[in-house]
């Protein structure tokens, strides 16, 4: 049995908090000018003007900003496979948890997420797919 608690402890030290840092940043990222995006998530992989304003794709699709008046304002967040979708799915974007305002089988929404307009994560087996932030705008 002393070997078990041994063993147990001895590979809990090694094991990382899930989600000790997020898996995107959003307050690093919401309001910021393309430039200051760049520094955080790199180069964008593709880019088109929309109506709205600038769109840009950063990570080979894992992270797609409208820049709208020329700051980070809907931010997608996808690929989130790792994160379970429950009322602190906003952890791993950075954001404290708090209580949604909406939560139905397929999507968790804050309106508003502190200084944020709105959070929503979406569904797909039991964990995130995307996540979709508004900075400012509706």
């Amino acid at each position: 049995m002393r070997l078990f608690a041994f063993a147990t402890v001895a590979v809990l030290s090694f094991v990382q908090p899930l989600f000790a840092d997020p898996v995107a940043d959003i307050p690093k990222i919401a309001g910021k000018e393309p430039a200051a995006v760049e520094k955080l998530l790199g180069k964008p992989t593709e880019g088109e003007k929309t109506k709205y304003g600038k769109t840009l794709v950063y990570q080979k699709g894992k992270v797609e900003i409208v820049y709208i008046k020329g700051e980070a304002d809907w931010i997608t967040i996808n690929d989130l496979k790792d994160v379970t979708f429950d009322e602190t799915a906003t952890k791993a974007l950075g954001i404290d948890a708090a209580k949604p305002t909406f939560k139905g089988p397929t999507v968790i929404r804050w309106e508003p997420a502190g200084k944020l307009t709105s959070v929503a994560v979406f569904e797909l087996e039991g964990k995130v797919d995307y996540a979709y932030v508004k900075v400012a705008t509706k």
